[in-house]
């Protein structure tokens, strides 16, 4: 796998950049279209009543104990400016997922052409997959979503920045955004620091974002955002007010202490559990299969010629995730995590790889998967969903592989390579379809037929019963106001 320069991509790819427009225009026009269907509840309603308090005036921590609202913060000038032109929150729903969409759109399309230097089919079927993708098909900006786009722009901009005094600070303010909605990304900062200021680790990776002066400037840029948050914060409550109640924001009742021990079982149970079943003993066995081909491909100094009898088993466990998944579950969340397991053993099977993918894209997506486990009660929802960022890099390494595969002189070799390619589009065929189909809180989308049109949720479509419904409890909203 070779990077790319500007001037290679411009005279090598025009016709595919074409091609690649419309994929994402297409996407693009997909997405606007669904934003109106289906009716909103729970987790959506919640993260718009957040950012409505506070636009009412309402301080973060001491008058908000959720833990997870510090993403708002990120969102209340738009939100702030929506409520300056309307004057109401009359449609506020579709036009929160109406910025949803904007914001996957610009995020794919940033990540695609930075990722294309690596491999542009990879890149561009791992952005699609980011851009389609949207937590248990909630289109809302959130701490999932935020964090996702956010810690992937961030190590995107890592990887490929070429003026550092830019991408450094810029990387670092993305970084800090991330870490508001999944504030244990501060372990990811802190494993980065030690690599940094470790000679030996520094000197192992020699990689550019492990320079000392890169590290200070990406720290510059988390600080900046830091300081805007605080600043923020403290501007409407004081010291004593925020540390009486930090207690009451930790006492929640859906996040219980665990051992360091019960949340690392806890996350393999996630993973391998949902799979076959939540008994110690299967979980312990199946725990091991990938570890263990990960061991021997290792030791391999071989493996590139033997990475037939690598890849295979890879691919058979990867088709078992998906198929239990599509035929189980209409979750996308968990069509997000199998892909990597076919990333990871690409990535190491490739005659000519690059690590830099691997160290600042697909690791940082495995840690944020274990972080965000740490603050959830989902499993394998939000290991999936956090795994998004793992899959970028995950695409670039099975087309690279393909790729190779595909100049073998072996029959049996190049369809192998097609499998790999077969994955990618499974996967992206799939994800499609759900979100096509379904929608969180709503029947499916040829189910809705109803147009609603006032209140909040004004301009979503939905069942005739819902919209009753809904209609009924805002005449009823407006009688007691007006009583």
């Amino acid at each position: 796998m070779t990077y790319l320069s500007d001037a290679k991509l411009k005279n090598k790819f025009y016709g595919f950049d074409i091609i690649t427009s419309l994929s994402f225009l297409a996407a693009l026009v997909f997405l606007l279209w669904k934003a109106s269907y289906g009716i909103v509840s729970l987790d959506e309603s919640f993260y718009s009543t957040v950012l409505y308090r506070l636009w009412q005036g309402d301080g973060m921590i001491v008058h908000e104990w959720h833990p997870g609202q510090l993403f708002s913060f990120l969102l209340l000038p738009i939100f702030s400016l929506f409520m300056a032109i309307s004057g109401s929150t009359e449609g506020v729903f579709l036009f929160l997922r109406l910025l949803f969409v904007a914001a996957q759109f610009t995020g794919a399309v940033y990540i695609y052409i930075r990722l294309r230097h690596f491999q542009p089919l990879g890149a561009v079927l791992g952005s699609l997959a980011l851009m389609l993708y949207a937590p248990l098909q909630m289109m809302a900006l959130s701490y999932n979503t935020l964090a996702i786009l956010m810690l992937s722009a961030a190590c995107v901009t890592m990887l490929t920045g070429q003026r550092v005094n830019i991408s450094a600070p810029v990387s670092g303010l993305l970084f800090a955004g991330a870490v508001l909605c999944c504030p244990y990304l501060v372990l990811v900062y802190i494993v980065y620091s030690v690599a940094v200021f470790v000679p030996f680790i520094r000197q192992k990776l020699d990689m550019p974002a492990f320079a000392v002066g890169y590290w200070l400037r990406f720290t510059a840029g988390c600080a900046v955002l830091a300081l805007a948050f605080l600043a923020f914060l403290f501007s409407r409550c004081g010291l004593d007010e925020f540390f009486a109640a930090i207690p009451q924001v930790l006492n929640d009742p859906e996040h219980t202490p665990q051992s360091f021990g019960t949340i690392v079982y806890k996350y393999i149970e996630s993973i391998y559990g949902n799979f076959y079943s939540y008994t110690t003993t299967q979980v312990i066995i199946f725990s091991f299969v990938i570890p263990l081909l990960a061991l021997i491909v290792a030791i391999d100094r071989k493996r590139v010629e033997h990475r037939l009898f690598y890849i295979i088993p890879a691919m058979v466990i990867t088709a078992a995730f998906f198929v239990y998944y599509i035929f189980n579950d209409r979750t996308v969340n968990f069509l997000m995590f199998p892909l990597n397991i076919l990333g990871f053993f690409s990535c190491f099977l490739m005659r000519k790889r690059d690590m830099r993918p691997f160290v600042l894209l697909f690791l940082p997506g495995i840690m944020y998967s274990f972080c965000i486990h740490l603050c959830s009660n989902l499993g394998l929802m939000s290991i999936g969903s956090a795994m998004t960022v793992s899959g970028l890099a995950s695409a670039i390494y099975v087309v690279g592989l393909f790729r190779e595969l595909q100049e073998e002189k072996s029959l049996f070799s190049r369809l192998v390579g097609l499998g790999l390619l077969a994955a990618l589009l499974l996967q992206l065929g799939v994800l499609t379809y759900f979100r096509y189909r379904y929608s969180t809180w709503d029947k499916d989308t040829s189910q809705l037929s109803v147009t609603i049109d006032r209140g909040p949720q004004k301009g979503l479509v939905t069942t005739p019963a819902n919209a009753t419904k809904l209609l009924q409890t805002y005449g009823r909203n407006l009688s007691c106001k007006g009583a």
